[in-house]
């Protein structure tokens, strides 16, 4: 909220004189100008930090623990002319001036003012009945007390302070006659004594209810009610007062014939809203008697049978039957709805004139049974200096003074967050009596979670309206529909206006506060659409064993997922968590994905990803090998195999790594590491699909076991892809060779004694050595060198002349291969 604002109030206690309220003294009439459209300035929302305090409630106890200001018995004046004087008390700063009135000037009679039905202009014609005698009262029901011209009727909650300190509360009722003055009687602004008890005070403080419906607001005025929404306008608070003093006069005499009084709200001009009645004053009482007037008041005095209670408005009608004094009088009857009762006193009898209504007196004093006097309103009252015609200029100021009223959505108050909250408007009135130039307004639209509008809350668009005011005009301004932040947590919140008004000299009253403001319901708003997904959006080379990943999605409670190889993809389930595990996929395929975030408010469907996963890897197979077949398959050990075509082929969808192929001879089909190792050969990679195939020469270990064997080959890839082996179909048998048994000839070499898988040399001295030592297990190979002998190379346990013989036999003849 913007800070109080007395300027009005400030200068007119300055400035105010005697010479300051001239007679005759003429003020603008309210006006309604119709609607103004704006243009955008800016509809970038703002976060304010929402630090602002709530506006504090009316500190004064629940409705129905307040009396009514005791209503006065008659007392009949002796008409010893009219008071001396006129005062207004500003009861902030406890100041009183007093305006002398002339005693022999201002007896004339009048009607002044306006009859102005507010910004929403008529409602009901219900007041123009025939003439009758004042007879029952009948109840104004709700909402019709919200209809001009019920509307334009207050009820007044008056605090005092008596003579002991204690604050004294009491009600009574009122008229609005201009958009911040009340008329009301002089004892509902100035109190003599009350209850017994002595007061002898003006009013600290007024607050002013129009069309109260009785029912908003019934409880104690303390948080956590602050937020309340008072029916049908609100409040207003008045701080300044004005009644008769000096001789003759209320205050100082008590003299019912002038009991009347004005309350000035210096705050909030609700009367721009409800509307206004104009008034009279003066006049014969034949005149008078030939008219019919109408009252509408708050009857707060039991009365019996659960009436009255101060809740209830009550309107009656007929003519005057006699004018003691300064006085209208009703002569009533005893009953609830047929006499005058407390809390009526300050309700404005007034009469009809075409369209017009004016207030010719107010509710003075009454013996709730015969008697009911209207204490009637007089020239100096009305035109004398601090009468209501400078009253009112007062009120309103000569500064320009712009207030905002009154924020309403066209539409709904429940808003979900995340959606626009369509057309709104509210009062713009120029409540001052200057007439400003055409100048641009500026209007920020806040989102609050208090009743107190301010720069604190949360900025949702800020529009222009550019304007020619005239003086007291009142305007709609009409405000588009903007968004509400989709982040906004569900609950109570308050939307309204601060308008920024070039040379408004109180800017306490620019922003749309408690009932001003429009109460709304935020609900929850849709999820964020889901975004960030994982795998990412069109990316390829993905693992098949990925699962699904998205970020967080705001205000979303489960989500939808929906994957599969086709597009639109079908569901596949739901769940709390931003994520979905998968199966493993399959290679080089694309994948179509989305998901939809729920919540209680309804579901957003995010974007249809896709994602394609890894080529198949590399895969080296080991496609055939082939060793040679000599006559019956058979190889003398040492000796090398040619060719050994064998072929390597890459079965995957990426370049294989390089790798080693080992030659291995096993004893079954199946090549592993287990069976003996005869060489390796290293290779290049391979690109996918290719294949290798290679004739490669390979040498039998010259130690290895005679014996049948499958000879294959063993894939070792250099990197981690599987190993892959295949054999040969055919098996080659290996024999070992007689003549090859030493590598060297050198007894001190490690070769000596080692079949080298060569005939030569150092095989025949290798033999001769052992064959002269005698060495029986290397030097005996036969029972005769007769080669047709069945002893032919079959050992016979004695090394002699046959053993060596027969070596030379086989060194010569050699074997295949070596």
């Amino acid at each position: 909220m913007l800070p109080n604002g007395m300027g009005r109030l400030c200068a007119a206690m300055v400035m105010v004189s005697a010479a300051g309220y001239a007679t005759g003294q003429v003020n603008p009439p309210m006006t309604y100008g119709g609607v103004v459209h704006p243009t955008l300035l800016s509809d970038v929302v703002v976060v304010g930090p929402g630090n602002d305090l709530d506006i504090a409630p009316p500190n004064h106890p629940p409705f129905d623990q307040i009396p009514p200001m005791p209503m006065p018995e008659p007392i009949d004046t002796d008409n010893d002319g009219q008071p001396d004087a006129l005062a207004l008390h500003d009861a902030v700063t406890g100041e009183t001036i007093y305006f002398p009135l002339d005693a022999f000037g201002g007896m004339g009679s009048g009607e002044g003012g306006q009859t102005f039905p507010g910004v929403e202009g008529w409602d009901t014609w219900a007041d123009l009945m025939t003439p009758e005698g004042f007879g029952t009262m009948s109840l104004q029901t709700n909402p019709g007390r919200a209809n001009f011209p019920w509307r334009a009727n207050c009820k007044l909650i008056m605090r005092f302070v008596d003579q002991g300190g204690n604050n004294r509360f009491f009600s009574c009722s009122g008229t609005m006659i201009d958009a911040g003055v009340v008329l009301t009687a002089g004892h509902c602004v100035y109190a003599r004594t009350a209850t017994g008890t002595n007061i002898f005070a003006w009013a600290s403080e007024i607050w002013v209810y129009p069309a109260w419906d009785g029912t908003s607001g019934p409880g104690v005025f303390t948080p956590p009610n602050a937020d309340s929404v008072i029916e049908h306008y609100g409040y207003t608070r008045a701080t300044g007062f004005v009644s008769s003093v000096g001789a003759n006069s209320w205050v100082n005499d008590g003299n019912f014939d002038f009991d009347v009084g004005l309350a000035l709200c210096y705050d909030r001009s609700v009367g721009a809203l409800t509307g206004t009645f104009g008034w009279a004053w003066g006049q014969t009482c034949a005149t008078i008697q030939g008219r019919t007037y109408h009252n509408t008041s708050y009857p707060a005095e039991s009365c019996g049978g659960g009436l009255h209670t101060g809740r209830d408005m009550y309107y009656w009608f007929g003519s005057v039957d006699s004018c003691p004094g300064n006085q209208l009088q009703l002569d009533t009857t005893t009953g609830c709805l047929t006499a005058v009762w407390g809390g009526m006193s300050g309700s404005g009898m007034y009469y009809i004139d075409g369209s017009n209504r004016f207030v010719h007196a107010v509710c003075s004093n009454s013996n709730r049974s015969t008697i009911g006097r209207y204490a009637k309103l007089w020239d100096n009252f009305v035109n004398g200096s601090g009468g209501i015609v400078s009253s009112i200029a007062n009120v309103r100021g000569s500064g320009l003074d712009i207030e905002a009223l009154q924020f309403r959505l066209d539409g709904s108050t429940t808003i979900q967050a995340g959606t626009n909250f369509g057309q709104a408007r509210f009062i713009a009135a120029n409540t001052s009596n200057n007439n400003p130039p055409q100048q641009t307004y500026t209007a920020r639209v806040y989102l609050s979670t208090n009743n107190n509008i301010s720069a604190a809350d949360t900025l949702l668009a800020t529009w222009n309206y550019n304007i020619d005011f005239a003086a007291m005009e009142n305007r709609t301004f009409l405000v588009p529909g903007t968004v509400i932040p989709i982040n906004t947590p569900p609950g109570t919140y308050w939307m309204g206006v601060e308008v920024d008004a070039p040379g408004d000299v109180n800017v306490g009253n620019n922003d749309t506060d408690t009932w001003d403001a429009q109460q709304v319901t935020i609900t929850l708003g849709l999820p964020d659409t889901p975004s960030g997904p994982e795998p990412a959006h069109f990316s390829t080379n993905n693992p098949i064993t990925s699962n699904l990943g998205w970020n967080d999605s705001a205000r979303a409670t489960t989500y939808d997922v929906y994957f599969g190889t086709t597009n639109p993809p079908p569901f596949v389930g739901n769940t709390a968590n931003s994520s979905w595990n998968l199966p493993n996929l399959a290679f080089n395929t694309t994948y179509f994905w989305r998901v939809v975030a729920r919540n209680s408010a309804g579901n957003v469907t995010g974007p249809t990803w896709q994602f394609t996963t890894q080529a198949t890897p590399a895969s080296l197979t080991a496609v055939s090998c082939d060793a040679p077949n000599p006559p019956n398959n058979v190889f003398y050990r040492g000796a090398s195999m040619f060719p050994v075509v064998h072929t390597t082929r890459n079965d995957g969808g990426t370049t294989s790594s390089t790798y080693l192929l080992e030659f291995r001879a096993s004893t079954n089909n199946i090549i592993s590491t287990i069976d003996l190792l005869l060489e390796t050969r290293n290779y290049a990679s391979l690109a996918p699909g290719a294949s290798r195939t290679v004739n490669s020469i390979v040498q039998l270990p010259p130690t290895m076991n005679p014996g049948t064997y499958y000879i294959g080959t063993r894939i070792v890839p250099s990197d981690s892809s599987p190993v892959s082996w295949v054999s040969d179909t055919n098996t080659i048998t290996v024999l070992r060779c007689p003549a090859d048994i030493s590598g060297s000839s050198d007894p001190g070499s490690p070769l000596y004694g080692v079949p080298d898988g060569r005939i030569d040399s150092a095989d025949f001295f290798y033999y001769l050595d052992q064959f002269v030592i005698g060495n029986v297990a290397v030097a005996d190979l036969t029972g005769s060198s007769d080669p047709s002998s069945p002893n032919y190379g079959v050992p016979d346990g004695v090394v002699d002349a046959s053993d060596f013989f027969f070596f030379l036999d086989v060194f010569v003849a050699g074997c295949a291969g070596l």
